[in-house]
């Protein structure tokens, strides 16, 4: 069986989450930053699609892969993962907004797995608007494990 993660990240966090989840997969994994390039899913028995959602929208390059490949992607075993600091509903309607209803209908698992508020790489207004929004001007990383090893192992049994 083999897996491709392809995944889209602004300021490095997804990347982090797609490594981690890709740790704990069985059989062989390919990991492709969809920001560099865009592999053809046909050959894959498995595929995982993860970015990061800003201002309730799925990073570019990640919805842009999604449109492209839809009937490929709708055939094979799915994961979709977004990354963000929303939980619980919040996040959940975060997922459903994020990715084509087809996608989310052929998914075998879908989550949050965390998200990040790393100040030091955002440019100004991102920073600004973070503040606002969170109250916080503290870095804060939240990469759910549990969320991981549960998306794994959904995976792992598809």
């Amino acid at each position: 069986m083999s897996t491709l993660i392809a995944y889209a990240t602004k300021h490095g966090f997804t990347k982090q989450c797609a490594e981690r989840l890709a740790s704990k997969l069985e059989g062989k994994t390919d990991l492709c930053d969809l920001s560099v390039r865009c592999p053809d899913p046909a050959s894959y028995d498995k595929v995982i699609v993860g970015a990061s959602v800003y201002a309730g929208k799925l990073r570019s390059p990640a919805a842009k892969f999604c449109r492209e490949y839809l009937e490929t992607l709708k055939g094979k075993k799915l994961g979709l993962f977004i990354c963000g600091m929303g939980e619980g509903e919040y996040a959940e309607k975060q997922i459903a907004s994020s990715y084509p209803k087809d996608l989310l209908s052929a998914a075998v698992v879908k989550d949050c797995l965390g998200g990040e508020f790393n100040f030091d790489k955002m440019n100004f207004l991102e920073r600004s608007i973070i503040r606002k929004i969170s109250g916080s001007s503290q870095n804060t990383i939240n990469l759910r494990e549990e969320a991981v090893s549960r998306f794994a192992d959904a995976m792992n049994r598809a």
